[in-house]
């Protein structure tokens, strides 16, 4: 029982990370209050041709290495490309969020991943660390399915599990950059934690990052709805950007 609890207690710990961006986003306090609304509105349609605009861009530039990655994917492992991964969307829409293949392509197991998982090629292990897998959705965004900034989506089965947590995230369109991601930039860093209080716990790898890690995230982007504003989005994607820069 003492192993289950170390563990716990170092999952809670990696989780509580904060990005220096938190004055604005959250409290230094864990507990402090979430507003449940009324959430501030933007104007949808100059948020929306930004995104349009910056996202298209982005696929321009980074067009010639998709290619090079999606070729770089089958040549790794045979199968597709490109994996449909299902998500949920605004106004609790399912849609279907494009990522490169990290995965042998046909095999089953959890949603969730864990540390050295079988399942994950060795060109896909390269494109989780560097994030390259996320770029196939600078098309959802400009297909209007996600934002450039936003809470982050999720699979059906999570969000049915919370969807009282998650009415209010479903307002606005997911984001490939947020809050969330900011403050759990690493989510690789985790997987041996998370392998460890499988072992220790006895419960499944999605049952821990649904009762540890998703709570968290879900805190994180309500404080986000609460006080979203163009310097808010802008200083959340510049610090993502920068993010990914370092890993590159």
């Amino acid at each position: 029982m003492a192993a289950a609890d170390e563990t716990v207690c170092k999952l809670k710990k990696s989780r509580l990370r904060r990005a220096n961006l938190g004055r604005e986003v959250m409290s230094q306090d864990q507990d402090a209050h979430v507003r449940t609304g009324p959430y501030p509105v933007q104007p949808a349609a100059a948020t929306r041709a930004v995104d349009i605009a910056l996202a298209s861009i982005g696929l321009t530039l980074v067009a010639p290495l998709l290619v090079f990655l999606a070729v770089l994917v089958q040549w790794d492992s045979p199968g597709p490309a490109f994996y449909p991964a299902r998500r949920v969307g605004r106004n609790g829409r399912p849609f279907t969020m494009f990522k490169l293949r990290t995965m042998a392509h046909g095999v089953t197991g959890p949603a969730v991943t864990r540390n050295r998982d079988p399942r994950v090629t060795p060109v896909g292990a390269i494109l989780r660390q560097a994030k390259l897998d996320e770029l196939p959705q600078l098309l959802n965004v400009v297909r209007g399915e996600m934002a450039l900034v936003g809470p982050r989506p999720e699979a059906p089965v999570f969000v049915e599990a919370r969807r009282d947590d998650f009415a209010p995230l479903l307002s606005i369109r997911p984001g490939l950059f947020g809050i969330s991601q900011i403050v759990f930039r690493d989510e690789q860093a985790l997987l041996p934690l998370i392998q460890a209080g499988v072992a220790a716990t006895g419960k499944d790898a999605p049952d821990l990052y649904a009762d540890w890690i998703l709570p968290r995230k879900i805190e994180l982007d309500r404080r986000y709805l609460a006080r979203r504003s163009f310097a808010l989005d802008l200083g959340i994607l510049a610090r993502s950007l920068v993010g990914l820069l370092r890993r590159w």
